[in-house]
């Protein structure tokens, strides 16, 4: 966490490769402008974590990603505050958020 409530960071760790390769196969070769065939094949050998107990194929694959986020407030149409974050909040599941009651419903 930075000073002005933004923050910046790492993730890293496994995840499923096919949930992946779902994820870009929906999109398509045109689309995605990939091809589809050789990013399989390159996922499942590259695989490096949690063996298929009947295969012995890996089936998760090394990830990281780089993260920023910046403080969030929700306003109404006329630009009342109805909510903003607040504080660091849990270490894994985002930022506190202070909720305003002043607020007609």
């Amino acid at each position: 966490m930075k000073e002005d409530g933004s923050m910046e960071g790492h993730i890293g760790g496994y995840q499923p490769w096919r949930d992946y390769y779902h994820y870009l196969s929906v999109r398509g070769e045109t689309d995605g402008m990939i091809d589809l065939i050789g990013i399989f094949y390159d996922m499942k050998r590259f695989a490096d974590a949690k063996p298929d107990p009947v295969t012995g194929d890996n089936t998760a694959i090394s990830a990281a990603y780089f993260i920023e986020a910046v403080p969030a407030f929700h306003v109404d149409e006329e630009g009342t505050l109805l909510a903003d974050s607040v504080g660091s909040g849990p270490e894994l599941s985002g930022p506190a958020v202070s909720q305003y009651s002043n607020v007609e419903q």
